[in-house]
């Protein structure tokens, strides 16, 4: 299973509603935090998640808005009988910022810390079953976007495995998976008779960064792209801080063919028109605006999104990764 909450969606500075970004991902248990802006530690406890959880962190770059948050967060680890290795990855030039963090807050670290400082655009994380890939964007210093991408494997159809009188946990099913073929009741089975290529989840997050044709690429069939958009319908002040607007960000999602974006990091300037701003971004199709705590999940080839006061569930077909709307509700008459 798959599970993600937005613990901070704002921009430059905080508001009542949106804190600074930061984002909790999750895949099989293994726990991702991406971007650490000030108070993650709290929006963790209003999330009900343990910051234990965390195995991974991925600082898109150092700007106080996404990286404020990190000395809490490894003082809540220290006094929390942490006892993983935590890994973390920053743009490069800024891995020693981190342990100047901790000798000059007097961090009790007591468990093993790996930093790793990304020095170009690439794959910079790979597991048996995920990769994670890195892209050098275009922001005030260095950063980078990343993608989560869950490998393809083979799903066997259980009615063509039955035919061959194999079904079930047979132990030579694990063989064929890793040969891709084997010989049972004296004939050959190829697995590509009996199964097909389930379509892995992608999900990309993009943020602080000005407009160029290479995040189209990087975006390319992501199951969820999380954007930042800081302006609104004001591109030459987006590109000359070095940011999305929104027309840009809706660029990229239909370009890269994404299933759904869901909006970030939006400037607080806004805040009085939020009504206004919301009904402008989700008259697109699969496009919403993240708040604070909304969230997904994804399982049993179903993405269930949770924004503001709505449940809204998408069915993903597993060997094209293509999603179908088939459920949004409002919990109350109330939501927006």
């Amino acid at each position: 299973m798959i599970r993600f909450v937005a613990l901070g969606t704002g921009s430059t500075f905080p508001s009542e509603q949106r804190n600074h970004p930061a984002f909790y991902f999750e895949f099989k248990g293994t726990g991702f935090l991406f971007d650490c802006g000030e108070g993650t530690q709290r929006q963790f406890r209003f999330a009900k998640i343990s910051p234990t959880k965390i195995d991974y962190i991925f600082l898109t770059h150092w700007h106080g808005d996404h990286s404020l948050g990190l000395p809490g967060i490894l003082f809540n680890l220290a006094n929390s009988e942490y006892r993983k290795k935590l890994r973390i990855f920053v743009p490069r030039g800024f891995g020693s910022k981190i342990m100047n963090l901790i000798e000059d807050f007097q961090i009790p670290i007591d468990f093993p810390i790996e930093i790793n400082e990304i020095q170009e655009s690439g794959k910079v994380l790979e597991s048996s079953e995920f990769e994670i890939y890195a892209l050098e964007v275009k922001h005030s210093v260095k950063t980078f976007a990343y993608c989560f991408k869950q490998k393809d494997y083979w799903r066997l159809d259980n009615t063509k495995l039955k035919e061959r009188g194999i079904y079930g946990k047979h132990r030579l099913l694990d063989i064929l998976k890793k040969t891709g073929e084997i010989e049972f009741g004296g004939k050959k089975i190829k697995i590509n008779e009996v199964g097909y290529i389930k379509k892995g989840f992608k999900f990309t997050y993009i943020t602080d960064t000005k407009y160029f044709d290479e995040l189209i690429n990087f975006a390319e069939n992501s199951d969820i792209l999380l954007i930042e958009s800081t302006y609104i319908k004001d591109p030459d002040k987006a590109s000359e801080y070095f940011h999305l607007d929104f027309d840009q960000a809706l660029e990229i999602f239909a370009k890269s063919k994404s299933n759904i974006m869901l909006v970030t990091h939006i400037s607080q300037r806004y805040e009085d028109a939020w009504k206004e701003i919301i009904n402008t971004i989700e008259s697109n199709e699969n496009c919403y605006v993240l708040s604070d705590f909304d969230s997904f999940r994804f399982e049993k080839n179903k993405i269930t999104l949770k924004i503001r006061n709505r449940e809204i569930i998408y069915e993903r077909d597993e060997q094209t990764g293509k999603t179908k709307l088939i459920t949004f509700n409002r919990k109350n008459k109330n939501g927006c």
